[in-house]
């Protein structure tokens, strides 16, 4: 590069003369290249990959409308399995279950009673079924359950057994459905055979989950004769 001031040659890639300091009018400033990332390129995936994905989520939609479809469609059959199930285990905790959350805040309100009173209160049947399961058949028996009828309350006289267990038991959360259940229970043991005759069992049904209701069964079951 050559300075018009000094007269000395420069290098090319000077912007000023490095001997007079006086700026090389012939430099061309280069401008800088931007870095470009290369693109990627998706690799498809492999078709054992591919049958893996699909069947993943075959199996979730799959379970997903099992656990639905069973909550949807549950029957008050449900409530007499765990029941019967209860009674041969003598399980408390399971009975207990199977009693609204109203129901045992009916007991604690009306008989002033504690965690441990509702406990025995609610579960005395229990106790009371397996001492006669006992007494017929021996200790060790075990137990088979038939349904024979299921009678479902619909309606104006569904609306009227709701109003019955507002008053009588309090309650605010309200059936949906209301099922009246006929069912046998047959016990064997080492003393023999015993069969026992369900009529007018009441089952609730409340926020999808079926409950057992003793306590309004004579209420309800009047009720619906009346109607």
């Amino acid at each position: 590069m050559y300075c018009e001031k000094c007269h000395r040659q420069s290098p090319d890639n000077f912007v000023n003369c490095p001997y007079c300091s006086a700026p090389l009018k012939n430099h061309k400033r280069k401008k800088p290249q931007k870095f470009v990332k290369p693109k990627e390129k998706k690799k498809p995936l492999s078709f054992k990959t591919t049958v893996v994905v699909v069947v993943a989520l075959a199996f979730i939609l799959a379970v997903s409308a099992i656990v639905i479809g069973a909550f949807k469609g549950s029957k008050p059959s449900t409530a007499i399995k765990k029941m019967v199930t209860a009674i041969e285990t003598n399980d408390s905790e399971l009975y207990y279950s199977l009693y609204d959350g109203q129901i045992i805040e009916y007991y604690k309100e009306n008989w002033y009673y504690g965690d441990e009173e509702t406990f025995d209160a609610v579960t005395k049947p229990l106790q009371d079924s397996r001492e006669f399961y006992t007494e017929k058949c021996g200790g060790n028996f075990t137990l088979d359950y038939k349904i024979t009828d299921v009678t479902y309350v619909t309606g104006d006289t569904l609306n009227s057994l709701n109003n019955s267990l507002e008053v009588s038991y309090n309650y605010s959360r309200f059936p949906t459905k209301v099922a009246f259940l006929k069912f046998e229970i047959e016990a064997k043991g080492e003393k023999g055979t015993y069969k026992s005759v369900y009529e007018n069992f009441v089952c609730l049904q409340i926020g999808g989950k079926w409950y057992i209701q003793t306590a309004a069964t004579d209420i309800l079951a009047d009720k619906i004769h009346e109607d």
